[in-house]
């Protein structure tokens, strides 16, 4: 039993830092605006982890949040439909 608690626990704290470390890029390709094909994968990816770890990804949407509101006014249509995406996704 002692085992399982522990494997449990090394588990969840290695998927947080590597959610946490993948937040990190997300910011950066949306934020920096490098291309438009890093804004967009970047949606993508963020609308993936709301639609897959959803409850255990509550915990990191407020953080999230500002990237989709920021992309509604980009000009490329790409990462506007990406951002509507990722915003249904992260309000369902």
């Amino acid at each position: 039993m002692h085992l399982y608690y522990s494997t449990w626990i090394s588990w969840k704290l290695c998927a947080t830092s590597c959610i946490n470390k993948a937040i990190t890029g997300l910011d950066f390709d949306v934020l920096f605006r490098i291309s438009y094909k890093h804004r967009e994968g970047a949606l993508m990816a963020f609308e993936c982890l709301c639609e897959n770890l959803g409850s255990l990804f509550e915990q990191y949407v407020n953080q999230m949040l500002p990237l989709p509101l920021v992309s509604f006014s980009d000009q490329v249509f790409e990462v506007l439909k990406a951002a509507e995406c990722a915003a249904r996704a992260m309000m369902s």
